[in-house]
């Protein structure tokens, strides 16, 4: 079969490549020079699988409301109110429990990590010389103690999944990460 795929993208990449693995013609475009160029270009570029969490979450309800009402917000409501938008609110709010919380986690969980395992594959077989790839670890520093709370509860789950975690004390942190020694801001904790 011949796929043309609009993007050339991590996703359209990536598309592109398990497309071509199976046997299909592939041909990718893209209105930049190079792949990776727009989008992809300006992401993080952590390829962090413990790190996917739910964004429904303990204690998210109040901070969406305080940050919706700030004129830089990155959450905007509608001013007339629209059933659909209302409806994902309200289902949004019934996840943001700590059960909740831990089951969705651990539903991303899977699909990160199989994702993850679908990248180790790639670099197995076509190996990328400038990919700056390391495993080891991600910091996640929590300034407060519920940030700290809801820290423990997902690395509760990453745990189910059979990651390996620490819960750091600030003692702890500067072994880790001597940077942040000198730090201006408090920190109450970290998740490695």
């Amino acid at each position: 079969m011949k796929v043309l795929v609009l993007g050339a993208g991590v996703v359209g990449v990536a598309t592109a490549y398990y497309l071509w693995k199976n046997g299909h013609e592939v041909t990718v475009v893209d209105r930049q020079a190079g792949p990776g160029m727009e989008t992809s270009f300006g992401n993080a570029g952590g390829i962090c699988p413990s790190f996917a969490g739910p964004w429904a979450a303990p204690g998210m309800i109040s901070r969406v409301l305080k940050l919706s009402l700030q004129s830089d917000s990155p959450i905007r409501f509608a001013p007339r109110p629209d059933p659909r938008q209302i409806a994902w609110v309200l289902q949004w709010m019934r996840n943001c429990t700590a059960q909740r919380f831990r089951a969705n986690k651990l539903c991303m969980q899977r699909v990160a990590h199989y994702s993850y395992r679908c990248l180790r594959e790639v670099l197995a077989q076509a190996p990328i010389h400038d990919f700056d790839f390391h495993a080891g670890g991600v910091l996640q520093l929590f300034r407060t103690r519920a940030e700290l709370q809801l820290g423990r509860l997902s690395a509760q789950a990453v745990g189910e999944s059979g990651v390996p975690w620490r819960l750091l004390d600030a003692d702890q942190l500067a072994a880790v990460e001597p940077a942040l020694v000198h730090g201006v801001a408090q920190v109450a904790g970290a998740l490695h």
